[in-house]
């Protein structure tokens, strides 16, 4: 490698007849042959240059997503193919048949998954229904609780009678002092007046419409009622924690059934090879009718698809040059093939790391150019770039 300065022939030329001019060995002045020539101006260029061989910027090596038995090879090599062309297909059948069947199971999962939240919303509506049951039970019992009490105090107000007139009659038989007559009938009249306050406070409350329809021997039923809403209540419960757990499964099952939905349709994507990008078929690796490994046992190469629109060209950079080198710099790049045509190209790579031969330091310098559709450039062809550093 090596670093030159290209200046105009104009200025070789003056150097030259400057020599001549002085004539330096003595010569005679007669034999000094002057030519003048026009002074004009003229372009300088500093660059790098380096010599590589052309390769391929943009080629991949196509294969199978899953394994089977190659039921179709649309390309030949040497076919020009345009992206997303399919270039071959395994046979599909059973794939075809996984992901029917997975679409089926995703279906059932999908029903599992509905019917398990209605459950779960049923549940919920039972338990909420029967809390209402139990609240309403309770507010029953309570209500009757209040008849009750009023009863019992109607009922201890006319004990509290009959053992006053008991008394009061002993006492009249008996022809007692007239306290004593006087005290135990004052003691009817007094339970007389409970009795009938407490017959009046029943009254008022059984005349509401939310005690209209109430009997005092159902206490005992609505306490039954209470204790029957209260496991009422115990049992949604557990039927909405139930239901939670089956609205789970069917989540899972259906998350599963999704992927095996996805993956099946993926290996049935992938039984067939499809191009990424336009280009030309530069090698086909197998036929019709072979047994194409799985993946996941081993890879094997199907078609190598190759863009010749885009070719690339590595090159050695000295490492006293490689400073001045940097990415995307225009480079002039010739062939040995074609001496008569010039390409422009980038750089597009420059490697951090050198490599060393018999003593000098290099790092490699990738350089991509587009060719034009009239040239036929051959991979493997000789070429010399010169990486452009300063233009004046």
């Amino acid at each position: 490698m090596r670093r030159w300065r290209t200046i105009t022939a104009l200025l070789l030329i003056l150097v030259l007849a400057g020599s001549i001019a002085c004539n330096p060995f003595g010569g005679d002045k007669e034999d000094v042959i002057q030519n003048p020539v026009e002074v004009v101006r003229g372009d300088l260029t500093v660059s790098v240059s380096g010599s590589g061989n052309l390769e391929v910027a943009n080629e991949v090596k196509l294969a199978f997503g899953s394994g089977g038995k190659m039921a179709k090879l649309y390309v030949e090599e040497g076919d020009e193919v345009s992206k997303s062309d399919a270039l071959a297909r395994l046979d599909t059948d059973a794939l075809e048949m996984a992901l029917t069947q997975a679409q089926v199971a995703q279906a059932q999962s999908q029903v599992a998954q509905t019917q398990a939240d209605v459950a779960q919303t049923q549940a919920q509506v039972a338990q909420t229904q029967a809390e209402v049951a139990l609240e309403t039970a309770k507010f029953n019992l309570d209500r009757m609780g209040d008849v009750q009490e009023l009863r019992d105090d109607i009922e201890e107000a006319e004990w509290e009678k009959k053992i006053a007139e008991m008394r009061l009659k002993e006492a009249i038989e008996l022809e007692s002092a007239s306290g004593d007559i006087g005290y135990w009938v004052g003691a009817v009249a007094e339970a007389q007046l409970k009795i009938l306050e407490f017959q009046e406070d029943l009254a008022e409350l059984l005349a509401e419409d939310e005690y209209a329809s109430l009997i005092v021997d159902e206490v005992k039923i609505k306490a039954l009622q209470v204790k029957a809403a209260e496991q009422s209540v115990e049992a949604t419960k557990q039927s909405v924690e139930q239901a939670k757990h089956s609205v789970e499964q069917a989540k899972r099952s259906l998350e599963q059934a999704e992927k095996s939905v996805e993956h099946a349709q993926k290996q049935l994507d992938e039984a067939t090879i499809i191009a990424p990008f336009d280009g030309l078929i530069a090698s086909v690796e197998a036929k019709e009718g072979d047994i194409i490994p799985s993946p996941n046992f081993s890879t094997q190469p199907i078609i190598h698809l190759l863009d010749p629109t885009s070719m690339e060209l590595q090159v050695a950079v000295d490492e006293i040059d490689i400073p001045d080198v940097r990415l995307n710099q225009r480079t002039i790049i010739s062939l040995d093939a074609l001496p008569e045509i010039q390409f422009e190209g980038k750089i597009t790579f420059i490697s951090s790391i050198p490599s060393p031969e018999a003593g000098v330091v290099l790092y490699e310098v990738k350089i991509s150019f587009d060719v034009p559709p009239d040239f036929e450039l051959k991979i493997g062809m000789s070429a010399t770039a010169d990486i452009i550093i300063q233009e004046r």
